[in-house]
């Protein structure tokens, strides 16, 4: 740029919407005081790569300066220094990057970290009074200290005034740690799950610990003793097995009716329902229809009777030796399905 840009083109260019490109200031200024005036403007406080050029004369030539601006510093201010100057006769005086990486040396600048207690990820000791933690050895913590010994800071852990790891309110705003870090009371946190909205608003690192998630679920109790005697079958069978006693104690009945034509011999309704009944306990008839029809329908329902039975006893004792669990449930597909209630537990703004 030839010049430093107005108010109207300096929003332009620091619009937070397109911070995912990476931007580049050279701007030429008049003279050192409209460089430091535009180095330390506000508005440019999250920019890296700028510099400005200024022309100075001497007695004996004309020479170019570069400044820049050093975003962190010991004092805690933002300072301007000169980083080159060009000459037509000598060039460039010394091989400096123009836009050097800010981030690769902190110069002991105090950051402050908004984090909650997670263990073994993060732990801390409360200071009565005060929201500042003393940490204590975990994952996160050790992690930092690398971080810090690397590019050269020093920090505070804090707690957030609300307690939350943070939620999004209808407002747009956050609460608790990211609450902390959208607001400027805080430079970073730890310990936060992933989540969409949490992107879309923050600066997250890679991912580097996957935590399963599973169901939990109260174990089933064992079935009270009288239970396990229709345990066997299902109810759809019972009420198949019934249907089908009623049926057999009719056309049993009505055989004998026949017979009573023709004989003297009549059978009560309760006989005939005894009878019948008394084939599931192997017990064998005294008397036996003489019809070939009725002779027949006995022989079917004798082995019918000795199949039922047979399934039964045997069902009986495998439910009796082996107590019966629900199986358990390992998709969302069988969650769904099944008749349980659910949900999931947010932990103060952070699902878990």
């Amino acid at each position: 740029m030839p010049e430093p840009p107005d108010s109207r083109q300096l929003n332009s260019l620091t619009d937070a919407s397109s911070n995912k490109v990476t931007k580049y200031f050279l701007v030429h200024a008049k003279d050192t005081v409209e460089a430091e005036r535009f180095l330390l403007d506000q508005r440019l406080g999250k920019e890296q790569n700028i510099a400005v050029i200024i022309r100075q004369t001497n007695q004996n030539s004309t020479y170019w300066r570069v400044l820049i601006r050093q975003l962190l510093h010991p004092s805690g201010s933002t300072k301007v220094f000169s980083v080159n100057k060009w000459s037509s006769g000598m060039g460039l005086a010394n091989t400096n990057d123009i836009f050097p990486d800010q981030m690769a040396n902190f110069y002991r600048t105090k950051l402050i970290g908004s984090t909650l207690r997670y263990k073994p990820f993060t732990d801390y000791e409360i200071v009565e009074g005060s929201r500042i933690v003393i940490p204590k050895p975990s994952i996160d913590i050790s992690i930092l200290d690398a971080i810090a010994y690397k590019l050269n800071f020093t920090y505070d852990i804090v707690m957030p005034a609300d307690g939350e790891w943070g939620a999004l309110k209808d407002d747009g705003h956050w609460t608790g740690v990211m609450g902390d870090v959208e607001f400027g009371q805080a430079n970073f946190s730890l310990s936060l799950v992933i989540m969409q909205e949490r992107v879309n608003s923050m600066d997250l690192t890679e991912m580097y610990f996957m935590d399963a998630l599973s169901f939990i679920t109260s174990k089933s109790p064992l079935s009270a003793p009288w239970q396990k005697l229709i345990t066997p079958f299902q109810l759809k069978v019972w009420v198949c097995v019934l249907v089908s006693v009623c049926g057999g104690v009719l056309l049993y009945h009505v055989f004998y009716h026949f017979q009573a034509t023709i004989s003297s011999f009549h059978l009560l309704d309760s006989h005939a329902s005894m009878r019948i009944l008394a084939s599931f306990l192997s017990q064998s008839l005294y008397q036996y229809l003489w019809l070939p029809a009725g002779r027949v329908f006995l022989g079917f329902w004798f082995l019918y009777a000795f199949l039922v039975t047979t399934h039964y006893k045997t069902s009986l004792t495998s439910t009796l030796a082996v107590p019966f669990f629900p199986p358990p449930l390992d998709t969302l597909e069988q969650l769904l399905g099944s008749n349980l209630k659910f949900g999931v537990t947010e932990l103060k703004g952070n699902l878990v």
